[in-house]
């Protein structure tokens, strides 16, 4: 099973090859199929859309627009928003207080294990003497609940809940195991069994991934890659890896590959396709039709008139009933054919409070630099903007250290300048601190980042803290929990 499955992904990848350079054939094909199937659903009739060519007559929208009627899956009411069959809502941990309900069909769930044979097949590809797929694969999965026969919970729960049984057989824990919803219980559960098996690809959010590993050195007093000797491949997304690549360098030494995906609550979106890039190819055929706003003009770009080098928000259409969706995800492009991007950021995760018009890139570079200096290695952060008693602005950050640096001020200071360094906004307002003073850092708790997310109902495999906010009160309720 082993050598076929291999002969199988290395094939795949040429026409993988094939399907990201017909990228705007694809598309078109994609869209059109989308309206097609829903062209009788009561929210393109609303809007006079019968053919590709009446798409522009629908409105951008947000999470919000669509909200209400989503919400109509979980009674008898009829659902607006798509003629598909919907048999599940992705729960998205988001940022914000409240979840968001993305409605899934079963063929939407399964373009995420089509992107899986893509991911595998591209890794295998530049490393033809891998053997990952003689072993098992590890990834961190939330959990579900059913709703009046609607199954909701996280994407990750969605993909174990619906995972075809062949595929049960490469994959560590159980579906039961991976499955349970209380977290303390399912990593007692899940750490035995992980010890055991051999473990040869790895794939979740950095942060969570690193807790893992941390808990299974602990319980064997042996490094990780005593426990999966055979461990490959790291398939990280979610969040950006910079912060965390240090510490899984000094656990894996050297000797595991990591390889970014760019998947959401919404779908699976791109993949990295070539060792040694920091972009990921956008996939044109996964069920969902992607349009780009300019961030610099505001203006809708069409794929074939995008410039490499220019950010824009990404915008989402798909058959389950997201009609020019604002996801809120900002992406630069690296390059034109295949289509590769960079995820930058989130529109609504940045700091523009004096002006400074600070991004989560500039905030990971930074750190990644500063990385290279000073010996420091951090759990969690948040940022947001404050104003001291003389009406001087600044940005605090709230950093639960894994490892602290020697000196706090220096390390304060020498941040702040390589923010400067990178953000020319920035550094205009910190000139001469006419309009901003030098950042502050605050040391959190251990542990602190994990209550606030269990008093948000958000500790699980797909939970992450937002690192920047316009406003102070994400900061003041993380600061203000109890240890």
């Amino acid at each position: 099973m082993f050598w076929l499955l291999d002969f199988f992904l290395k094939k795949r990848y040429s026409r993988l090859i094939h399907r990201l350079t017909a990228f705007e054939d694809l598309q078109k094909k994609t869209l059109n199929s989308i309206i097609e199937k829903n062209k009788s659903c009561d929210y393109l009739i609303s809007h006079g859309v019968t053919t590709i060519d009446d798409f522009k007559k629908l409105p951008l929208a947000h999470y919000e627009n669509f909200e209400k009627k989503i919400l109509t899956l979980n009674t008898s009411e009829k659902f607006s928003l798509s003629t598909e069959k919907i048999i599940a809502c992705s729960k998205s941990s988001g940022t914000t207080s409240t979840s968001k309900w993305i409605p899934q069909s079963k063929k939407n769930i399964y373009y995420n294990y089509k992107a899986g044979f893509d991911l595998l097949s591209s890794y295998i590809f530049h490393h033809p003497k891998s053997r990952i797929t003689a072993g098992k694969n590890f990834s961190l999965t939330g959990s579900y609940e059913d709703k009046n026969g609607l199954i909701v919970g996280d994407i990750s729960a969605l993909i174990a809940y619906y995972l075809p049984s062949i595929f049960h057989f490469f994959r560590v824990p159980s579906k039961e195991i991976a499955l349970i919803k209380d977290w303390d219980k399912k990593l007692d559960a899940l750490i035995p069994k992980l010890i055991q098996s051999d473990i040869r690809w790895i794939a979740g959010v950095p942060s969570w991934i690193k807790v893992i590993i941390d808990r299974i050195e602990f319980q064997t007093q042996k490094s990780i890659l005593e426990t999966w000797p055979n461990l490959e491949v790291f398939f990280y997304g979610g969040t950006d890896i910079s912060i965390y690549k240090k510490q899984f360098d000094l656990l894996f030494r050297n000797r595991v590959v990591y390889w970014q995906t760019y998947n959401a609550s919404e779908g699976f979106f791109a993949m990295q396709i070539a060792p040694d890039f920091s972009d990921m190819a956008l996939m044109p055929d996964y069920g969902m039709y992607y349009e780009f706003m300019s961030i610099s003009s505001n203006q809708i770009i069409l794929s074939k008139d995008l410039k490499i080098g220019d950010k824009y928000e990404l915008i989402l259409t798909n058959a389950c009933g997201l009609w020019r969706y604002r996801i809120g995800d900002v992406v630069e492009i690296t390059h034109k054919n295949p289509l590769k991007i960079r995820v930058i950021g989130r529109t609504k995760h940045f700091i523009n409070a004096f002006g400074e018009e600070l991004m989560i890139h500039n905030v990971e570079k930074a750190l990644e630099m500063l990385n290279q200096e000073i010996a420091f290695e951090i759990s969690h952060y948040t940022v947001a903007p404050k104003i001291d008693e003389n009406q001087k602005g600044y940005h605090e950050w709230l950093i639960e250290f894994k490892v602290p640096p020697y000196d706090l001020t220096a390390f304060e200071k020498k941040l702040d300048s390589i923010l400067q360094s990178l953000n020319s906004d920035y550094k205009a307002k910190r000139n001469h601190d006419f309009v901003m003073k030098n950042l502050q850092i605050t040391s959190a708790k251990d542990g602190q980042f994990e209550k606030w997310l269990r008093t948000q109902n958000k500790l699980n495999a797909q939970a992450k803290v937002p690192k920047l906010s316009n406003d102070t009160i994400i900061f003041e309720e993380i600061l203000s929990i109890a240890q």
